[in-house]
């Protein structure tokens, strides 16, 4: 197998197996860890490369892995394995005749791995790796729930959030399903509002919505930022995910004094400063 088909397939770890992209990372470590540092070493395109730490993204999916290398890699060999890269020169300033920059190569598949040049070949410059799958690519599992069938999706009624500045979601689907878990796209009859159907009830913003049972335990965090270096702004959460966002930091107060009074809805408002 080639190292490009090695890398769309999976990511290589220290004295054990290659490990498929969708791996979650809480099977590597710590359970609840953004990321994992590993010992040992690995070989990948004729380096030893080591300082294996492994990342993750939303939904707790591997998304990139790094290590370092202590010698400047040999591009054209590199090239000579996956193709031409995509490079951006860094000068150095303190030293014109040293040139750090970035070699960059898309794999396909939504993989792509870069190499970060500190210095010019020396004594002890070195590199740092990284290999990474997109949002495209690991979503996949997910995608499913922004459409999934569900009693709440028949017709019920509608009211005005009565947001002001109201920032309805701008993320793709693959970014929705990774980082919004949770949310998925309102029914036709709801696109925007406070709406009710079947013993549901939820909060569209015209992108996404969230749903709830009717009377269910559902604790809501309010974070409004004042202006201050920036312009401020409100979000709504439940559970770490975003349902509202407003450019208006008092944009929410009005809907978010509505569902305290929603049976089985506590509010936890955290003011701060955009700084």
């Amino acid at each position: 197998m080639d190292t490009a088909t090695r890398l769309r397939t999976g990511f290589p770890l220290p004295d054990r197996q290659d490990a498929p992209w969708g791996t979650l990372l809480s099977t590597l470590g710590t359970p609840r860890a953004r990321q994992v540092g590993l010992p040992g070493e690995v070989e990948l395109l004729g380096l030893q490369l080591r300082s294996t730490t492994v990342v993750g993204g939303g939904r707790d999916v591997v998304r990139t892995v790094t290590w370092t290398v202590d010698v400047v890699p040999d591009r054209d060999a590199l090239e000579a394995d996956l193709g031409p890269a995509r490079v951006q020169a860094i000068p150095n300033r303190g030293r014109p005749h040293e040139v750090a920059g970035v070699w960059t190569w898309t794999l396909g598949e939504g993989v792509e791995l870069a190499v970060s040049v500190y210095a010019a070949p020396r004594e002890g410059a070195g590199a740092g790796v990284y290999l990474s799958a997109s949002e495209e690519r690991l979503a996949g599992p997910w995608l499913g729930e922004l459409d999934a069938p569900a009693p709440w999706r028949t017709t019920g009624t509608v009211e005005p959030l009565g947001v002001t500045g109201l920032e309805p979601c701008a993320l793709g689907d693959p970014e929705v399903a990774l980082r919004r878990p949770g949310l998925v796209r309102p029914a036709s009859w709801a696109p925007e509002g406070l709406w009710r159907s079947a013993g549901w009830w939820g909060l569209a913003d015209g992108r996404v919505t969230c749903a709830f049972r009717v009377g269910a335990a559902v604790h809501l965090q309010h974070h409004r930022a004042l202006p201050a270096r920036g312009p401020g702004g409100a979000s709504l959460d439940v559970a770490g995910t975003v349902v509202l966002v407003s450019a208006d930091p008092h944009g929410l107060d009005g809907l978010v004094g509505r569902l305290a009074r929603e049976p089985g809805v506590t509010v936890e408002t955290h003011e701060t400063h955009d700084c």
